[in-house]
């Protein structure tokens, strides 16, 4: 299955094949207070992506 991520800021649009890839391409570009939905395959993956980036953020 082919993962896409849409950078919606720039009107850019970038396919990404690897979902933690993706994962971690949308949360680095996203905006600060900003929402990033998730749907991923590998959801205990995505979890590990997202916890190991806590510390990163501020809410």
């Amino acid at each position: 299955m082919i993962k896409v991520f849409l950078l919606m800021l720039t009107n850019k649009y970038i396919t990404i094949l690897d979902e933690a890839e993706a994962l971690t391409a949308a949360l680095d570009s996203a905006p600060q207070s900003s929402l990033v939905v998730v749907f991923p395959d590998k959801v205990d993956s995505a979890i590990a992506i997202i916890e190991s980036r806590k510390s990163k953020m501020s809410l």
